[in-house]
């Protein structure tokens, strides 16, 4: 019975898990990354769809036109308006392959940052305000219920009021005729998936400061009744401050429960194809009884990651999710000085009290878990930690048009 319960709840939302999902938008924002488009072959087509993207006013137009009338090809135009900063790359790539409408309601989108099971990311700027935003346009699915569209609502509201330097935190969350978005803020740096694709190990000290400081945040939302119910690498995101420390903001709050029950229904449908991806980084009671879950479900979350981190490997064993899922409840994570044997005794104790399998016998508040961790973190006086934080380009969007070379 316990493994048909592990399979129904994680073996088939998995099936989703690795999917892209179409962004659909209302109004003149439908033919963003839609298809099909036809790339364009003529500067009288290019100016004309530049014209009506509303990406420029009519002097700055004018003035484009003026300095690059002669350019032999639309290709060569988009190149130097990227240049002179124009354009976003994404912007020229898109306007290349026919596609010019690039507003969603009182929102400019000036890059796509990523997509998820929740929806489409973009990098977007408010028509009131300068500050760009991370504009996360959800999937449309997700909200259909009206029940569930209230409780979002209502989650939201409560999600803006979380105020803290370790919480990505939100500005705004609306609907634009049938879609849903939520304006959160937007900081240039990389999350730790991102990081551990470029390193198999990361820094001691760095990785006990990105997840000291994630606690911090989780306890400040804890004090608020939240829980976050869904910490990995993806949903914890580094920047670097001014004085080399790394600062680390939790994604995704509030949102979670709402992608665990879409991908659910999703899986229900479903009902074929094969096991893909693994719950990684769950706790073993949200494998039995998902239902009393509390934050110390997150604290298992931040273990497994900080573990992740220093080895490059997950602290429970198994090569399929099912193997996996039975690990943590049949048997106590590795221990981390049998893969790092220089790992100090208080923090390879420290980071076993996190992956407890019993929720009695982890710390019972983040902030207890922060404290431990202080004395392995970044200090001041510290040189910046070993990795590249700065954010790659945005690759091209493969519903686009390469910029390619000079002509």
């Amino acid at each position: 019975m316990l493994l048909l319960r592990i399979w129904l709840r994680w073996g088939l939302v998995e099936l989703l898990t690795q999917g892209c999902y179409t962004l659909e938008m209302s109004g003149a924002s439908q033919s963003i990354e839609a298809g099909p488009f036809m790339p364009v072959e003529t500067a009288a087509t290019w100016w004309k769809l530049l014209e009506e993207s509303h990406l420029h006013t009519a002097e700055q137009l004018t003035q484009i036109r003026q300095r690059h009338e002669r350019e032999p090809t639309p290709r060569n135009i988009a190149r130097r308006l990227v240049r002179e900063g124009m354009l976003t790359r994404w912007h020229a790539e898109q306007l290349l392959a026919g596609r010019n409408s690039f507003r969603f309601g009182d929102y400019t989108l000036l890059h796509r940052v990523g997509k998820g099971n929740m929806g489409t990311v973009f990098e977007a700027r408010h028509a009131q305000h300068p500050q760009t935003v991370a504009l996360k346009i959800m999937a449309k699915d997700i909200l259909k219920d009206p029940v569930k569209v209230a409780r979002f609502q209502r989650e939201m509201r409560t999600v803006a009021s979380l105020q803290h330097p370790n919480i990505i935190s939100f500005h705004d969350s609306g609907r634009q005729g049938s879609v849903y978005y939520l304006a959160m803020e937007y900081v240039p740096g990389r999350d730790l998936r991102d990081l551990l694709r470029d390193h198999r190990q990361l820094p001691v000290d760095f990785s006990c400061e990105s997840i000291r400081q994630a606690a911090l945040g989780l306890q400040y939302a804890f004090e608020r009744g939240m829980v976050h119910r869904d910490i990995k690498p993806d949903n914890l995101l580094v920047s670097l401050e001014s004085n080399g420390r790394p600062l680390v903001k939790i994604l995704d709050f509030g949102l979670s429960k709402f992608a665990e029950e879409y991908e659910s229904e999703q899986a229900a449908l479903t009902r074929q194809g094969q096991l893909v991806g693994t719950p990684n980084y769950v706790a073993p009671e949200m494998v039995t009884n998902p239902e009393i879950l509390d934050i110390r479900s997150d604290i298992f979350g931040l273990g497994c990651t900080l573990f992740r981190l220093i080895t490059g490997v997950l602290p429970f064993p198994g090569e399929t999710a099912m193997e996996k899922l039975l690990s943590r409840l049949k048997q106590d994570a590795t221990p981390i000085q049998s893969l790092r044997p220089e790992t100090p005794p208080l923090l390879a104790a420290a980071i076993a009290k996190m992956l407890a399998r019993d929720p009695n016998q982890r710390y019972q508040r983040p902030m207890d878990l922060a404290v431990a961790l202080a004395p392995f973190g970044w200090r001041p006086g510290s040189p910046p930690p070993a990795v590249n934080l700065i954010p790659p380009p945005p690759p091209q969007d493969p519903s686009g048009e390469s910029l390619g070379s000079e002509d």
